[in-house]
């Protein structure tokens, strides 16, 4: 009987603990859709394209896990600063962010890495490259442009070479006057690099890594239950190779893969010669 009686109340929290988890999702309805923000300038992730619409590898990724997931969404793309303050106010939902900065405060990591955000250096072609370690970011002679909310700029920050740092708010611009005046040098995560250069055709730049700490990049927000699903939605949409096209659509454009024609008449000539 004793067992019985602190049986029931046990039963009870947890009956109440799967009813709060289950509404933390059922919140999320057409009239009051979960709220997707990301920053505005984070190429290739994040942009507003020239339709002025948000666009960029992360939106994809949401609204393809998402609408699996079949969960009423609205997205929008903000300055960073505000999406991390609209995120620990409650009007954000969901966001991505790297747990080694200092964004703990703000929500909760999930479990999968997006991605992992490499830096390099972009500098004209008919230059040297002085930048090759994190290191080479102490030297007062290497002034390198950043965007202002880089990796690279924290790190810097960080070690105290903060005056070493040209901060930018618009990185295409940056790059665009570098590939023209074939003055400076450029440091940003690779992806963002790559992707600006092959998006404006800057042919006199090029891109050298550099030797610097890699960032795992993840979902962030203050509902766990929502993270706990996007982890195991993204893990089994990976395994069905549903990922794979959008990778490379952002990240690899030039990877060329076998198209089902040509593996048709590869085939057939195959057919033929047995």
């Amino acid at each position: 009987m004793l067992r019985l009686l602190l049986f029931i109340p046990c039963f009870i929290l947890f009956a109440n603990s799967v009813c709060a988890q289950g509404d933390s999702l059922t919140l999320y309805t057409d009239h009051k859709p979960l709220v997707y923000e990301d920053a505005t300038n984070f190429y290739p992730f994040t942009y507003i394209n020239n339709e002025g619409k948000p666009d960029g590898y992360n939106v994809a990724l949401v609204k393809l896990l998402l609408d699996d997931l079949k969960i009423p969404y609205v997205i929008k793309l903000k300055p960073f600063r505000e999406v991390l303050a609209d995120l620990k106010s409650g009007q954000c939902d969901l966001t991505f962010g790297l747990p080694a900065m200092s964004n703990s405060d703000y929500g909760k990591y999930g479990h999968t890495s997006i991605t992992l955000l490499t830096q390099s250096v972009a500098t004209p072609k008919s230059n040297s490259v002085a930048i090759k370690t994190f290191h080479d970011l102490s030297n007062p002679d290497n002034k390198v442009t950043v965007s202002e909310h880089s990796v690279c700029l924290d790190l810097m920050n960080d070690y105290g070479w903060a005056d070493n740092a040209i901060v930018s708010r618009n990185m295409v611009k940056e790059m665009i006057v570098l590939n023209a005046t074939q003055q400076g040098q450029v440091v940003w995560n690779t992806a963002a690099l790559k992707w600006i250069i092959r998006e404006e055709h800057l042919d006199n730049l090029m891109i050298t890594p550099v030797n610097m700490p890699h960032m795992d990049y993840r979902f962030l927000s203050r509902n766990q239950q929502l993270l706990n699903l996007l982890d195991k939605t993204y893990s089994r949409l990976y395994t069905d190779d549903k990922m794979e096209a959008l990778e490379s659509k952002w990240f690899y454009p030039d990877r060329v893969s076998p198209s089902s024609p040509q593996w048709h008449t590869i085939l057939a000539i195959v057919g033929i010669l047995l």
